[in-house]
């Protein structure tokens, strides 16, 4: 069920890890997709569209990823895989990663969004703009 075409009473299970979709008019399941931002599960295609939203997208790559350094919405395997990651020194780079929607393989970054020039923290960014330098 996508989107918008629901308009009734939430499962119990709403915004549970492989529960219904946490979006409010949308019950589709599973829900695979945590969000660091809401504290909640979604599907694939609510995930898709909150997290790739040009503003949302800009938001957690200048405000939140340098910080959390993960993405905005993770699988449960994405989360363990990283957990078993060592920490970072703090004097390390903050560096700005051209991610590509999986779903749709489409470039997120366009001409106009450097981050660098909206954060300074990130020294390297792999945007269509600054072409990485």
């Amino acid at each position: 069920m996508a989107y918008g075409d629901y308009n009734g009473p939430d499962k119990p299970n709403k915004g549970k890890e492989g529960g219904a979709c946490n979006r409010r008019l949308c019950q589709a399941e599973p829900a695979d997709w945590y969000n660091h931002g809401s504290l909640a599960w979604y599907c694939a295609d609510c995930r898709r569209q909150i997290q790739f939203d040009r503003v949302n997208y800009l938001n957690w790559m200048v405000n939140h990823a340098p910080e959390c350094g993960h993405q905005m919405f993770e699988t449960r395997e994405m989360m363990t895989e990283r957990e078993q990651i060592p920490s970072p020194d703090d004097g390390i780079e903050v560096v700005a990663l051209d991610f590509v929607d999986e779903l749709e393989a489409a470039r997120i970054f366009q001409p106009g969004n450097c981050l660098r020039a909206i954060n300074p923290r990130v020294v390297v960014c792999h945007c269509a703009t600054c072409g990485g330098k």
